[in-house]
């Protein structure tokens, strides 16, 4: 586990992969100035940031490039307290009512967009950051327990291959084809041989 504590801007850095070995991610969570706790006995759920007023950011820097499932937690004490979370434009919310009760979260009782929500397939793009914004539920607070991310392999319904060719061949030459994940940012070059231009 990496352990946060609350605060109104504080970052957490080089956090753990679940091997324990270091990521060299770092964790930025703005606007989560308290810090409370749930009675139960889950380890995931015992303990929450939040806001009341404003939003939450979690940011996280250094990601390796690739494609993730987010996986967000977030409930306070109360039934009313669920969180709203967003990614990319995409929002989803863990669930209002009693789905709180000690017995069922300790006896492994997590349901999905109940006790969490799953961001699927999310790219995370070499050198830039990925982004969760956490939004007041029912009862007004911003609020959010943690969060997991699972790499997803490569395969070829999320990825597309890029091909470069010359035209004419002795014109010059291309670089930067490959397979790449759909959605991430791609750079390509070409370089005309000595005597021929671009036009157009």
């Amino acid at each position: 586990w990496n352990n946060f504590g609350a605060g109104p801007d504080s970052t957490l850095t080089n956090l753990l992969w679940s091997d324990q070995t270091a990521s060299g991610v770092n964790m930025r969570v703005q606007n989560a100035p308290g810090g409370w706790g749930n009675s139960t006995g889950d380890p995931m759920f015992d303990g929450y940031s939040y806001s009341y007023g404003g939003n939450i950011t979690v940011t996280l820097s250094n990601l390796p490039a690739g494609t993730y499932d987010v996986y967000l937690y977030g409930h306070g004490n109360a039934d009313n307290q669920n969180s709203v979370f967003v990614i990319n434009g995409q929002t989803k919310q863990t669930a209002v009512g009693p789905y709180w009760n000690n017995n069922q979260l300790a006896n492994g009782g997590w349901l999905e967009n109940n006790h969490y929500v799953i961001f699927h397939t999310v790219q995370a793009f070499a050198g830039g950051p990925l982004t969760v914004t956490v939004t007041a539920g029912v009862s007004g607070y911003t609020l959010i327990n943690g969060m997991q991310l699972i790499s997803v392999p490569a395969s070829p319904s999320n990825t597309t291959v890029v091909s470069l060719t010359a035209s004419p061949s002795n014109g010059g030459t291309v670089n930067g084809g490959g397979t790449f994940y759909i959605g991430s940012q791609v750079q390509i070059s070409a370089t005309p041989n000595s005597g021929w231009t671009f036009i157009g």
